[in-house]
């Protein structure tokens, strides 16, 4: 398994919710392992949790919320970058397309 840095957001109706703290906190009830996480939503090192399970768990018993985690790994590459989103117990990955280098672009 990578070893990554994480973000955690949540939103509702396209808002961010003020609970973050909150809602880290049932995470951390459910799993241990979300103690990786600062109050702030973030990991502070590298890691290698297993989170895919829980938030889906979470966000199917809170359908409301739309869960996203961003991740990025050290030293694999510009293509090591991936969001993920997860609401009422469904979730998909999506990473960043880079576009091809264009000499016109440079100033």
């Amino acid at each position: 398994m990578v070893r990554s840095y994480l973000t955690i957001e949540a939103s509702k109706d396209g808002v961010s919710v003020d609970n973050l703290q909150e809602i880290l906190a049932k995470l951390r009830e459910i799993d241990e392992e979300f103690d990786v996480f600062t109050d702030e939503g973030h990991t502070e090192d590298e890691t290698s949790i297993d989170y895919e399970d829980t938030i889906n768990t979470f966000s199917k018993a809170n359908p409301e919320l739309l869960l996203c985690v961003e991740g990025s790994s050290e030293g694999v590459g510009l293509d090591s970058c991936w969001r993920e989103y997860f609401q009422n117990g469904k979730y998909y990955q999506v990473a960043p397309e880079w576009p091809e280098f264009d000499e016109e672009n440079l100033h």
